[in-house]
């Protein structure tokens, strides 16, 4: 990134162009802006060739400008006139209102509006700072209650209207074409860099392995004829899931072969962030009628529930779904129930978290029943279930969080792939020892070690060993002291193991509640020591990493903490941990369990401001489909009414999306199916702007709803 000069504007002025620090999540702005550099050069990497083409950006900003609508082709007076309202209204009232404000809220409106209105009288400020237009097109005025002095709401007014002219001034236009192309190009200067590294190492990348092939077997038929020439049928799974790249791969392949069987299910294709288009599944299929041959049968869930998802799929998919025939006898036991939940996420009265925790915990209690997976179909073994057959499944990972976090407090057992791997105690135990045992004179890692891991010296203890200068020279560490002499000259895979032993990390952590997870985050740390070993040292110098000692591999773990999904706690095995599990929509595809919960269904639909995609303009010739791809961004802004029209130009697509994402959520049940019902969100449900959240979706298009009345939190019936 240093070495890409597209990238340089942007990385000026990054707050300019919307990128702020998220406290919650331990990122900077810098780690914000290489998170969506890292997310851009995933999905170029994705149109293989293709993602190297300049024209990608040029394409783009034709439809950005052109849903952006017109603009003046001077700023200038529009500025003037800001300036000169600000400037009559500071003149006629200098100091902030706060003194006859009535109300808390008046007072903090009237400071910030004051704020608002001193920095607009910086020239610079107004040329850069959008969001401080909108502010003052928002000024505070009177209310009922709330007057402001006489004159006020007239000044006021003035600056309102000049302040309002943001939305035909070119600057908040011009910023987001020049963050586009800054963005793509920047990535593609990345790409060609990095490119030049692996050639010179002589070495490739999973990426490579796939955009390399695709380009062999395009640019080489007569290798395409050789590789073909010794198979009998290609045979490809899971079809929907491929990426642009993916798909030109694996369809030169099948186009060329004597005989293909491909297998996929488009209502399954759910894997847009990752570059997958279920559009090109859905030309293979139109293309290709007389050769589709669609699945009718059912053998995973019980007949009444089947009966349920296909009429509600036929609402979601219209006449192209086929009804799936159920395979098993019924169980005599509840098939589906909803939650009706009137209070929303925010009160603090009664959340949707403890109610679905509740009766989670009361259908464990109850003895209901479910049927053994393994007994035979048409005469199943009913047993009690248990904690392991259930399945809580979220929108998101940060839903997931909190409802995990809910049924631990109702004493339920739950297994969660959640975010923390390197925050988590045992982990964070370890990392200190090393820490400490390379250097001995580390006081931070003392003190968190002593604090945190088997020793748990009381804290106050520790700091006061720390003052008088103890703290290191403690008995709790000798035993990692005596490996100061050593721990230098140990390859690193061979200190690990050595440092968790004499800090009895290992011994711990197999006496915490959750064993069978502490076990696993260990294992990963020993696997993270292996990969950094293995990676190459130009790479490594490349990221600022020189050396494999210890202090270099600390180093490296932390500035990964930010890539998707490296800080989450790998996954214990089915056999660790019988609890509950808790998972994504998304994570929950191609799995089953005898009883699911469905939650989040008042999860808006609207695609998010930077979102990046792929699409495609032609679809007639699937052997040159990535000639076609054009991208299609939705930038953040903070006009209201501008940043409505890139959100309402994506809601078709981003409804089609949830209506796949849905029919994954709602098949994965074998014995119940239970909804968390929004009551508290479906009160617009049929405004004519359409579904903006996947319960309005479920309303409005496969008419499913609770039957009668019921106390909040209760199951009842679906009507579908």
């Amino acid at each position: 990134m240093a070495h890409a000069p597209a990238l340089d504007k942007i990385k000026a002025d990054l707050p300019r162009f919307g990128y702020r620090s998220a406290f919650n999540a331990n990122a900077s702005v810098e780690d914000s802006f290489r998170a969506r550099i890292l997310g851009t050069l995933d999905l170029l990497h994705g149109l293989g060739d293709s993602g190297t083409d300049p024209t990608l950006a040029e394409a783009a900003v034709v439809r950005l400008r052109a849903l952006y609508g017109d603009v003046v082709p001077d700023a200038a007076p529009l500025e003037t006139r800001l300036v000169a309202a600000v400037q009559e209204l500071l003149d006629a009232f200098p100091a902030d209102l706060t003194a006859v404000a009535t109300s808390a809220a008046a007072r903090t409106a009237f400071a910030k509006d004051f704020r608002a209105l001193r920095r607009a009288l910086r020239p610079e400020e107004l040329r850069r700072d959008w969001t401080l237009w909108v502010a003052l097109s928002g000024l505070r005025q009177s209310k009922k209650g709330a007057p402001t002095p006489a004159g006020y709401d007239d000044l006021a007014g003035a600056v309102v209207a000049a302040a309002s002219d943001i939305a035909i001034h070119p600057g908040p236009l011009d910023d987001i074409c020049a963050h586009f192309t800054g963005l793509v190009h920047g990535a593609q200067q990345v790409m060609s860099i990095y490119a030049e590294m692996k050639r010179e190492a002589g070495v490739i990348d999973y990426a490579d392995m796939i955009c390399d092939a695709e380009r062999l077997l395009r640019t080489h038929p007569e290798i395409l004829d050789a590789l073909l020439a010794e198979v009998d049928c290609v045979i490809i799974d899971e079809f929907q899931d491929t990426n642009p790249v993916q798909f030109a791969l694996l369809w030169r392949i099948a186009d060329a072969a004597r005989r293909v069987l491909i297998v996929g299910d488009t209502k399954q294709s759910i894997m847009g962030f990752q570059g997958a288009d279920p559009r090109l599944s859905e030309a293979l299929e139109q293309q290709n009628p007389q050769a589709v041959s669609p699945l009718t049968g059912n053998w995973r869930s019980e007949p009444r529930l089947m009966t349920m998802v296909n009429a509600i799929s036929a609402g979601l998919f219209g006449a192209q779904y086929v009804p799936l025939a159920p395979q098993r006898p019924e169980t005599g036991q509840t098939f589906a129930e909803i939650l009706r939940i009137s209070e929303g996420r925010r009160s603090r009265k009664s959340n949707p978290e403890e109610h679905v925790a509740a009766r989670v915990a009361d259908i464990l209690a109850s003895g209901d029943t479910v049927a053994e997976r393994e007994s035979d179909i048409n005469t199943p073994v009913m047993r009690p279930v248990t904690a392991r057959d259930i399945a809580l499944l979220c929108p998101t990972h940060a839903l997931a969080a909190r409802y995990a976090r809910a049924l631990e407090r109702q004493g339920v057992p739950v297994r969660i792939s959640a975010s923390g791997w390197l925050d988590s105690p045992t982990v964070m135990a370890a990392r200190n020892a090393l820490a400490f045992a390379i250097d001995p004179s580390d006081r931070h890692a003392a003190l968190a070690l002593l604090t945190l891991d088997p020793a748990v010296m009381p804290l106050q203890q520790a700091m006061t060993a720390l003052a008088d200068g103890e703290l290191q020279g403690s008995t709790e560490l000798a035993r990692l002291r005596a490996l100061a002499n050593d721990a230098a000259q140990l390859p690193l895979e061979t200190l690990l193991p050595r440092v968790l032993r004499q800090a009895r990390i290992s011994e711990w952590a197999a006496t915490l509640p959750n064993a069978a997870q502490t076990h696993a985050d260990l294992m990963r740390l020993h696997a993270e020591v292996t990969e950094f070993v293995g990676a190459h040292r130009d790479f490594k110098a490349a990221a600022g990493f020189h050396g494999a000692s210890a202090q270099v591999f600390l180093g490296w773990l932390e500035t990964r903490r930010e890539e998707r999904d490296f800080n989450r706690h790998p996954d214990p095995g089915q056999s660790g941990v019988q609890g509950v599990e808790v998972v994504t929509w998304h994570a929950s595809k191609g799995r089953e369990w005898p009883m699911t919960v469905v939650v989040g269904l008042d999860e808006k639909i609207d695609e998010r401001p930077g979102t990046l995609r792929a699409e495609f303009t032609d679809f007639s010739d699937l052997s040159a489909i990535l000639e076609r791809a054009r991208l299609i961004w939705t930038p953040a802004l903070p006009i209201k009414e501008k940043q409505e029209l890139f959100v309402a130009d994506r809601r078709r697509p981003r409804e089609a999306d949830a209506r796949r994402l849905l029919y994954v959520a709602l098949t994965r049940a074998r014995d119940r199916l239970i909804l968390e019902w929004p009551d508290f969100a479906l009160k617009n449900a049929g405004d004519d702007v359409g579904p903006r959240d996947h319960a309005a979706l479920l309303v409005l298009e496969t008419g499913l709803e609770p039957e009668g009345n019921h106390p909040v939190g209760t199951a009842c019936r679906i009507s579908a």
